[in-house]
């Protein structure tokens, strides 16, 4: 943790160097001299090492960056959100919006956060990317996401049609209110690993015990982390068997899973 938070500061200062227009590599070697004299690096020769392994991935992540920027070249104003589906007001703003020659909106986002291990994407991580980018088209306009991390670059393609974003703004509005009334049949980690085998409301007895089999790795992952599942969820089977869970996991991660697809070839 103590290291992605200086990494995490390394990156803001030179992002905020390169939307100046200043220089990123100086940028980065006064933040990083600065994160030296507070004292938060290894003592002695340990040091140097440490600071060898934070600003590693830095050319490769602001390479990936300045290309992305080269295709949507022109910087747009943030947008405002408002809408009332599902009788709920929301209000917030798209920030980081860009737009291409043609003409079509994109959102770019530069990350700390790895978005890509072992040649899979990290569903979870780009959950809140993926509901920023469906809110994108609740006005009736597609919108592009990319979303640039230390080890791949993710893109979300605008959706089939707008009315496939309010559609599933209604399940998402209706599934926080059920939560607010009584817990949500829902894991996030735990729901994933269950759609990414195949899990579905009405999938064969193979398929549902191998999606019961990682759901329950995922699970017990989660137990010692989230306080709050062993005192809904004494076990798995008592979520997976739930009349909710399997309708939830594929109305409000399954949209997800079809967007992204598999990493391009190279990334980690």
């Amino acid at each position: 943790l103590g290291n992605w938070q200086i990494q995490d500061e390394l990156i803001q200062a030179q992002l905020l160097a390169v939307q100046q227009g200043d220089d990123r590599l100086q940028a980065l070697d006064t933040q990083l001299q600065r994160v030296v004299r507070r004292g938060d690096l290894a003592p002695g020769n340990f040091a140097v090492l440490q600071q060898e392994q934070l600003i590693e991935p830095m050319d490769t992540l602001f390479e990936q960056y300045e290309q992305v920027l080269a295709q949507w070249p022109d910087e747009q104003p943030d947008e405002p959100l408002e809408c009332d589906i599902g009788e709920q007001p929301v209000s917030d703003w798209l920030t980081h919006m860009r737009s291409n020659a043609a003409g079509q909106r994109g959102r770019v986002v530069l990350t700390s956060s790895g978005m890509i291990k072992n040649r899979a994407y990290r569903h979870d991580k780009l959950l809140p990317y993926w509901l920023a980018h469906v809110a994108g088209h609740l006005g009736g306009k597609p919108l592009t996401t990319v979303v640039i991390s230390k080890n791949g670059t993710v893109h979300l393609p605008p959706l089939a049609s707008c009315q496939q974003a309010t559609d599933y703004w209604e399940v998402l509005m209706a599934s926080w209110k059920q939560a607010l009334i009584q817990p949500l049949a829902l894991d996030i980690p735990t729901a994933l690993a269950w759609q990414l085998k195949g899990g579905r409301p009405d999938c064969d007895d193979d398929t549902r015990a191998a999606a019961s089999d990682a759901a329950a790795t995922a699970f017990a992952q989660q137990q010692e982390r989230n306080p709050y599942l062993n005192r809904v969820w004494q076990n798995v089977e008592q979520l997976l068997d739930s009349d909710d869970f399997a309708l939830l996991s594929q109305h409000l991660l399954q949209p997800l899973i079809d967007a992204l697809g598999k990493p391009a070839k190279g990334d980690k």
